[in-house]
This record gives structure tokens, C-alpha cells and sequence, in this order.
């Protein structure tokens, strides 16, 4: 786990500081789990199949073990907690749960509801 700087923007107020706690994913990591991603998608398609109307299901089975692998292979980092403030109403902004960390990863205010971007310092988009 690491530790990095970010800054908390909202549109039409002054950024804040914050620090947040990220897990950095290597491709084995990534890969292992986007290949185990599509085997349960195939997997389960001859079970689902069963189910009437049949070729849908076995569509949306391959279809969305497909998709949770892409989303695997995207994510290289997880973050796993932020502490900052919100730069509207000085609420302070936090993550419930281990999420994958986009660049700027977007977060709304649980104070005032106003859209937030967190930004990593030293991160590329």
C-alpha cells in the first residue's frame, strides 16, 4: 500500500489537499483475474443455457464475463481510503469501500452533494 498526495476540486470553489491510500496492481494481478473473469462467463454459459429463451442468457454470461474482465485489466490501482475535505462545504469526504481508482476519480459530497474530482498528484490521465 502506498501513500500519495491529491488534491479535491469542485467547480467554482478553491481545491483542498487530501491524502488517500492506494493499492498499486501489477499485470499478473490484473491479468490472472480478467482470465478467471471470462472462464466463469463460459463457464456458466451450458448452465444458463437451460433457461428459456435460451441464447440470450448464454449471450449476457460471455457477455458480462467479458466486461468484469476489462474492467480488471483497467484497474492499476485500487484506492482504498481518502481523507480530505470538500471544498464547498468543508465536509469531510471519504470512500466506503475499496474502489478502483480512475484519473481524476470522480466522487460526490455526502455533506452537500456537490460533484467532486479528485485529482492524484504526479498521475497522467
Amino acid at each position: 500500500m502506498n501513500d500519495r498526495r491529491a488534491t479535491i476540486s469542485a467547480f467554482g470553489y478553491d481545491p483542498t489537499d487530501a491524502s488517500m491510500v492506494v493499492i498499486e496492481r501489477t499485470v499478473s494481478w490484473r491479468m490472472t483475474r480478467a482470465i478467471l473473469a471470462v472462464l466463469v462467463g463460459i463457464g456458466a454459459a451450458p448452465i444458463v443455457f437451460f433457461v428459456p429463451p435460451h441464447v440470450p442468457w448464454v449471450l449476457a454470461s460471455v457477455g458480462l464475463g467479458l466486461g468484469v474482465s476489462y474492467r480488471f485489466v483497467r484497474e492499476t490501482c485500487t484506492l482504498v481510503s481518502l481523507s480530505g475535505s470538500c471544498p464547498k462545504c468543508g465536509a469531510e469526504v471519504r470512500v466506503s469501500r475499496p474502489v478502483a481508482l480512475r484519473v481524476p476519480h470522480a466522487l460526490s459530497c455526502t455533506g452537500c452533494s456537490q460533484g467532486l474530482l479528485v485529482v492524484v498528484e504526479g498521475a497522467e490521465p
